[in-house]
């Protein structure tokens, strides 16, 4: 989560210096292709099944190419609503695949005791606060933009919020003893 911090710093900081509109797609190139793969993985790693693997694998190909494209040939207005829209997409499809594999497993603990679980938490009210504001920011007009535009920020701030939870849960898991008792018994006890 670091890198994920370090680097959307490093981009944010290089979009305000650069002004023009070669910068501009080149920063929402690698914004959104960073943020794409950030949260993919950040689930992928969660979901233990082999059959997320392909799906991420193919969705991440598909996901990659069509960037490459879209960004090579389409004049970006305000901001690339399409490619966050389907990023949008594909992070849903992850994002229920990981609550559908995790409500198939049973387990003794709460899915709410899994750092995994608040992390994949914090992406989905992030993408559902601005999905629809990415989506339709192109068409709105600069008044409704500039009124409109600070509320997005409900989705950064929950995520982290969800994201700061995930870090005590790992912090608590590592902190827990290891409740096992090791068998050392070394005698075999056959009669």
């Amino acid at each position: 989560m670091v890198c994920y911090l370090i680097v959307f710093f490093i981009l944010n900081y290089y979009f305000e210096e650069t002004g023009s509109v070669l910068g501009k797609k080149y920063y929402y190139f690698f914004y959104t292709i960073f943020e794409y793969y950030s949260f993919a993985l950040l689930i992928k790693f969660s979901i233990p099944s082999t059959k997320a693997n392909h799906l991420f694998i193919w969705l991440s190909l598909i996901f990659t190419i069509f960037l490459i494209f879209f960004y090579s040939s389409i004049h970006i207005k305000r901001l690339d609503s399409i490619p966050i829209g389907i990023e949008s997409i594909f992070i849903m499809v992850f994002i229920i695949y990981y609550f559908y594999s995790q409500l198939k497993n049973v387990s003794k603990q709460s899915i709410y005791e899994f750092f995994s679980f608040w992390i994949v938490l914090g992406i989905l009210f992030y993408i559902g606060f601005t999905f629809f504001f990415n989506i339709l920011v192109n068409n709105l007009d600069p008044g409704h933009f500039n009124t409109y535009y600070t509320y997005s920020f409900l989705g950064d701030i929950f995520k982290n919020i969800f994201f700061s939870i995930a870090v005590l849960f790992s912090l608590k898991k590592k902190k827990e003893p290891n409740t096992t008792i090791p068998n050392l018994d070394m005698i075999n006890h056959h009669n």
